[in-house]
C-alpha cells in the first residue's frame, strides 16, 4: 500500500528539509542520552521529539542544541558538516543562532533545560556564561517542582536535568545552590531506604551534604564497580579503571564525590590554630585528593598525575565537544603556582 504525502497527518516537521531532519535524528541518537542519564523511561529520547512535532519552542530548542553541538564536535572551519551520511552545507554558528531565536515560549521546562545545554556548549566559544536559560530553568523549577515530584513523566525528567545543571554551575562558580528543593521534603528523594538505581542517583543530588554519609552507606551492591583495576605505575598509569552497570550510577558516584569535596573543603570543625590543625588539614587534603582522582582537580601535585588528569579533560573535549580549555589553563596555572622552585626548574 502506498501512502501519499497529502494523506499523512501534518506536523511542524512534516515538511522539514534534510538538515533539520538530521538535527532531529542527531538529538535523539546522540544528545538525548545526556538528558536521560537518570531516567529509565528516556523521556527526552522518546517523548520530547513527539511533543516537538506540535510545539515550536521544543522543536527549535532541539535544532539549536543539535546544530551547536554538531558544529562543535566536527570543529567546523567551513559551513559544511556530515550527519547520517548527509552533507549539511548550511550548518554553522549562524544556523545555531537562527534556531535559538525561535525559542520564545519559556513556559516549557523541557525547552528551557535543552537551551541551557546549548548555553553550556556555547559559553566557552563566546567567553562568558550569562546563564540566561539557567535563570529560566530556576524560575520554572521553583514553580513546577511540586507538580513534577508528584506527577512524574517528562516534567520530572526535566526537573532533575535542571537540578544537575544548577548543581554543576554552583560548583564551578563556587556559590550556593540557588534552586528551591523544598518540594522534595516529603518525597522519596529525602529517604534512605532501598529504591531503584535512578531514584538513588537523584537522591545523591538532592541530599548532598544533608545525608551524604547515610546515602553512601545504604547504596546497593549495584553501585559498586563491576570491574576495578588499580593503575600500573610501571606503565606510567595514574588512574584506576572502573566499570559500572549504568550511566545513572556513574552520575550518582560523581555527585557523591562533588559533595564530599565541598564538605571536606569547608569543614567548620577544622581547627584554625593549634597543634591539631596540621593533622586535621592533612586528613581533609587526603579526602579531597582521593575524590579528585575520580573527578580531576588542582589538589594533585605529582606531574605524572597532573598530565593524566589533563588527558581526561582533552579526551572529554574531543569526544563530547564540550570545551574545557579554560579549565585546563586554570589547572596549569594552579599547579605552576603551587609547585616548588626546584620542580619548576626541572
Amino acid at each position: 500500500m502506498t501512502v501519499r504525502g497529502q494523506d499523512l497527518p501534518q506536523s511542524l516537521w512534516s515538511q522539514k528539509d534534510v538538515q533539520e531532519a538530521c538535527l532531529m535524528r542527531y538529538f535523539v541518537d546522540e544528545l538525548a542520552q545526556w538528558f536521560d542519564t537518570c531516567d529509565p523511561s528516556k523521556h527526552f529520547a522518546k517523548v520530547v521529539p513527539q511533543r516537538a512535532a506540535n510545539c515550536p519552542a521544543l522543536l527549535h530548542a532541539i535544532f539549536s542544541a543539535s546544530a551547536r553541538h554538531l558544529s562543535r564536535s566536527q570543529y567546523l572551519r567551513t559551513n559544511e558538516a556530515l550527519c547520517l551520511g548527509k552533507k549539511l552545507p548550511f550548518l554553522g554558528d549562524d544556523a545555531a543562532l537562527e534556531y535559538q531565536s525561535f525559542v520564545a515560549d519559556e513556559n516549557l521546562l523541557a525547552a528551557a533545560v535543552i537551551m541551557r545545554f546549548y548555553e553550556e556548549v556555547d559559553s566557552p566559544l563566546i567567553g562568558v556564561d550569562d546563564e540566561t536559560y539557567l535563570r529560566g530553568v530556576q524560575v520554572f523549577l521553583n514553580a513546577q517542582g511540586t507538580a513534577a515530584v508528584r506527577g512524574g513523566g517528562l516534567r520530572l525528567a526535566a526537573f532533575w536535568v535542571g537540578i544537575r545543571q544548577g548543581f554543576h554551575t554552583s560548583f564551578i562558580k563556587q556559590r550556593i545552590f540557588q534552586f528551591d528543593l523544598s518540594c522534595c521534603d516529603h518525597s522519596t528523594y529525602r529517604l534512605l531506604d532501598q529504591a531503584e538505581d535512578p531514584t538513588l542517583a537523584n537522591r545523591s543530588m538532592n541530599n548532598s551534604g544533608i545525608i551524604i554519609k547515610g546515602w553512601n552507606r545504604m547504596a546497593p551492591p549495584t553501585f559498586n564497580p563491576i570491574y576495578l583495576r588499580q593503575p600500573d605505575r610501571s606503565r606510567a598509569e595514574v588512574l584506576p579503571e572502573l566499570w559500572f552497570l549504568d550511566d545513572c550510577i556513574v552520575t550518582a558516584i560523581q555527585h557523591w564525590h562533588l559533595a564530599r569535596i565541598l564538605l571536606a573543603a569547608f569543614d567548620p570543625r577544622v581547627p584554625r590554630l593549634g597543634p591539631d590543625r596540621r593533622a586535621v588539614v592533612g586528613r581533609r587534603e587526603a579526602e579531597i585528593k582521593e575524590s579528585m582522582f575520580v573527578l580531576c582537580g588542582d589538589r594533585v601535585t605529582d606531574r605524572l598525575d597532573q598530565e593524566a588528569l589533563l588527558g581526561i579533560l582533552t579526551t572529554t573535549e574531543d569526544t563530547h565537544a564540550l570545551s574545557n580549555t579554560k579549565a585546563q589553563v586554570q589547572l596549569r596555572e594552579a599547579w605552576d603556582s603551587s609547585a616548588s622552585p626546584e620542580s619548576r626548574g626541572m
